[in-house]
């Protein structure tokens, strides 16, 4: 099934809903978020193609992630590919904390006309991140901001994106274990901006 919105509206939108499953679904050209999660827990997408986000046209619509999620707890985004939207693939806001992301690809996610500003996958909450790739995406492949203290990003692959391959910055106590990080623009592992007491081990970058 393809959902392909020709109205401003989202492909999908769930508030505050709970045990919910959206899967196998390719949502395209949506002048908001491809899908947009708010509220609510126990949340699974699976098997989705979130592309083409804001219409790849920021200058008109603004800058729209594939996959946004806001509030939901003991959620998880699992096996979808998302890229071509324009801003950051797979994006977890404040408040959004417990779920798991595991088994995307995220790539070719940029917003246009603005030089590392659209990551593969962008956390500013505490969360889990394990066995995704990401790639070429316009800043990092993997993004640890601020507010997303105490995560785990493991067993991840990570390439050829605008900045670094995973960036940590102004988040203490993250765990980058086992990760594979490679041909990234600037460093493929960066911790800085009181980023205390990281434990980064075991990977190869």
């Amino acid at each position: 099934p393809v959902v392909s919105p020709t109205t401003l509206t989202h492909g999908v939108y769930l508030a505050n809903k709970s045990n919910v499953v959206v899967a196998g679904l390719t949502v395209s050209n949506t002048t908001a978020e491809g899908v947009y999660v708010t509220g609510g827990d126990n949340v699974t997408l699976s098997g989705l193609h979130v592309t083409l986000s804001g219409r790849g046209d920021s200058a008109t619509y603004g800058f729209e992630k594939g996959i946004k999620v806001v509030g939901a707890t003991a959620s998880t985004i699992q096996g979808n590919t998302v890229d071509h939207n324009t801003d950051s693939g797979i994006y977890l806001a404040q408040g959004a904390t417990g779920n798991l992301v595991t088994g995307n690809g995220t790539f070719a996610d940029a917003r246009a006309g603005t030089d590392r500003a659209a990551a593969g996958i962008d956390l500013r909450s505490p969360n889990t991140v394990i066995g995704n790739v990401t790639h070429d995406n316009e800043d990092s492949g993997i993004q640890l901001y601020t507010g997303s203290d105490g995560s785990l990003v493991a067993n991840n692959t990570t390439y050829r994106n605008g900045d670094h391959g995973i960036d940590d910055f102004q988040a203490p106590g993250q765990r980058i274990i086992s990760n594979s990080v490679y041909r990234n623009l600037t460093a493929g592992i960066n911790v800085e901006g009181g980023s205390t007491g990281a434990l980064v081990a075991n990977n190869i970058s």
